[in-house]
């Protein structure tokens, strides 16, 4: 009982917070997202920047560290194409756990195509596959 009530207070919570909608949550795969920024840039844009609360899943390729920033690439479209995540500070100890060919969920606040390749910002509340 006392996990239905506090699941009830956190479900008021997040729906008191300006601007939320569970519509604007989206949720895409990795290849996905990658065919839609490759097929049409602005459509893409359309579709995935701005909306916040966006869920990638994916398939790890490698775990790299970029001028400090802590990035997950995960398998795009084809062996040339990834989709990279950039993780906010305190995510390093699970990332630090992830193998290639791990299969995760990631939350992240936006999405920008640089150069060709699909860049998630603010990303945290990673989900490895074998978390609980």
């Amino acid at each position: 009982m006392k996990n239905i009530f506090a699941l009830g207070l956190f479900l008021a919570s997040i729906l008191a917070i300006p601007g939320f909608s569970w519509a604007e949550s989206i949720i895409v795969s990795a290849p996905t997202l990658a065919k839609d920024y490759a097929n049409n840039e602005l459509a893409a844009d359309k579709k995935y920047r701005g909306k916040g609360g966006l869920t990638i899943h994916g398939t790890v390729d490698s775990v790299q560290r970029t001028f400090g920033q802590i990035q997950i690439l995960l398998k795009g479209q084809n062996m040339f194409n990834f989709v990279y995540i950039n993780l906010n500070k305190g995510e390093a100890d699970i990332a630090s756990e992830l193998e290639k060919g791990h299969e995760i969920s990631v939350r992240c606040d936006d999405v920008l195509n640089i150069a060709g390749f699909v860049h998630a910002s603010g990303c945290g509340e990673l989900e490895p596959p074998w978390a609980d």
